[in-house]
């Protein structure tokens, strides 16, 4: 069992119960058993995008091609061979599977259309004929009439219609592209802003492709680099890519006559300048390279190896050899000696001409980074001075002294009112004043009066009420001197009658009393 059939039978969906549904023609379900037909394209979906993300096919972490073209010489790559088992063969439907997935789905993008950006092609009339552009393609308002097109129309088919084979194409899956093109972006995007300099945003294909190779974990594959670069610069509008030969496009890969590729990130067009730069930087890039080479080869350098073998085998050659061919071989030592040490001058001397040479572009770089970085202060002071002089046009010299006379004369005149103001508050304060005086001396008027009644029937009540208490205190005295009389009385006649007889004070004693 090979490893990409032990994969395959590893997702979930390629369970072996489902193995002989999946690898059948089961485009008959489609009418038949709608529900069926979905979970086996669902799965198809779902196995091709793991085989992306796992880094699966040859050639590429974001797309799968259909066929190579050197496949047919015995070489390449077949997608039908690859996803073929042991036990059911290869996919019988893998053809209306794919043209499922990228014309109804729009999982799949087709290479052909991508690379070619918005330049007429025929799946550009079948998307949107007014507007062929791979952004309508991905506009869901164009889904819905490329859906419609692609029902009825019979221009375009992931299928060639004479073999009923998968054409010769590559496809993207486009979240995957988005996802990992948008991180090597921001690694881009963090490296200008850390060297802040103009040839930091300047590159060519080969630099920038050294430079993330240096940066990622894993390999750049160079047909993921190529769509990286034409969704950076169509779909982000993030570079300006300027080719220095004319591209000849395939359905799968791109060439040139020259293959270098001109790249700015930033939204101004490349120009002779920028190429300049960029060609700077590429010949640092060579000596630095060479630097490292010549500086390898004069380490491989070493004396002290030929001298101890020399040594080592001289007790051995005294032996058998006369004194002769001891002489020759010693000869032999001093040229390979000789030889090692022109080497290594000539090494050296290489070394220190392309050091030199290093030294002297990158200084010439640095200038140009300074040369622009004068320049954009320049411009800054330039708009600063324009803007100054903007707002200083709209004060007129002549027209200051006028305006001074008129805040003046604006000044006093609010002085004026509000002194007026203030007078006329100050006259409606004093006569509120005197009224509110005369009111309060009327009220303290009435009040006294108020007094003063008050006092007088006080001291009348008080002075009644005297007089009833005199009268009281009269008539009680009076009343005590009258009962006290009565009881002295009575008194007086007890002791009178002390005198009478027994029964005849009984008889007393059962009067009664009169008061």
């Amino acid at each position: 069992m090979s490893d990409i059939e032990t994969f395959i039978k590893s997702v979930p969906e390629f369970k072996e119960s489902r193995l002989s549904s999946l690898y059948s023609n089961f485009e008959k379900n489609k009418v038949l058993n709608p529900e069926g037909y979905e979970a086996n394209i669902y799965a198809w979906q779902t196995l091709l995008l793991k085989l992306i993300t796992s880094s699966k096919f040859p050639d590429s972490d974001i797309s799968f091609v259909t066929l190579t073209a050197s496949h047919t010489s015995g070489g390449g790559f077949s997608l039908v061979s690859f996803l073929s088992i042991s036990k059911y063969g290869a996919p019988q439907n893998l053809g209306p599977i794919i043209n499922e997935l990228v014309v109804h789905r729009k999982v799949f993008i087709p290479y052909s259309l991508f690379i070619n950006g918005d330049d007429d092609s025929e799946w550009g009339s079948i998307i949107n004929p007014k507007q062929n552009s791979i952004i309508d393609y991905l506009s869901p308002g164009s889904w819905i009439k490329w859906g419609v097109n692609s029902i009825f129309s019979k221009q375009y088919s992931v299928i060639d219609a004479k073999t009923g084979n998968l054409k010769h194409d590559r496809f993207i899956a486009w979240e995957q592209l988005t996802k990992l093109g948008d991180q090597y972006l921001e690694i881009i995007r963090k490296e200008i802003s850390k060297q802040g300099t103009y040839s930091s945003k300047l590159f060519n294909n080969h630099t920038l492709y050294q430079f993330l190779q240096t940066k990622l974990q894993h390999e750049l594959k160079k047909i993921d680099f190529e769509i990286f670069l034409k969704y950076w610069s169509l779909y982000k509008s993030a570079c300006m890519i300027r080719h220095s030969a004319t591209t000849t496009t395939t359905t799968t890969t791109t060439t040139t006559e020259n293959d270098t590729i001109y790249i700015k990130f930033d939204n101004s067009e490349i120009t002779n300048d920028d190429i300049g730069i960029i060609n700077i930087q590429q010949s640092l890039n060579n000596l630095q390279n060479r630097n490292e080479y010549l500086q390898t080869k004069l380490n491989e350098i070493d004396y002290k190896s030929i001298l101890s073998s020399s040594s080592s085998s001289l007790p051995n050659q005294s032996k058998h050899n006369d004194q002769q061919v001891q002489q020759q071989q010693q000869q032999q030592r001093k040229l390979r000696l000789k030889n090692l040490i022109k080497r290594k001058k000539t090494l050296t001397k290489s070394l220190m001409n392309s050091l030199n040479l290093y030294d002297e572009l990158n200084n010439i770089l640095v200038k140009i980074n300074d040369s622009d970085l004068n320049y954009q202060i320049y411009h800054q002071l330039l708009i600063s001075s324009k803007i100054l002089q903007n707002m200083n046009n709209k004060v007129n010299l002549n027209d200051i002294d006028d305006l001074k006379i008129d805040i003046d004369e604006q000044i006093a005149k609010e002085n004026e009112i509000n002194n007026a103001l203030t007078n006329k508050y100050a006259n409606n304060n004093n006569e509120e004043e005197e009224e509110e005086e005369e009111e309060e001396e009327e009220l303290e008027k009435e009040l006294n009066e108020l007094y003063k009644e008050i006092n007088e029937e006080t001291l009348k009540k008080q002075s009644e009420s005297q007089q009833l208490n005199n009268e009281t205190k009269k008539e009680v005295t009076a009343n005590d001197d009258d009962n006290n009389n009565k009881l002295i009385d009575k008194l007086n006649q007890l002791k009178i009658n002390d005198t009478v007889t027994p029964q005849s004070t009984k008889e007393k004693q059962a009067e009664p009393i009169v008061n």
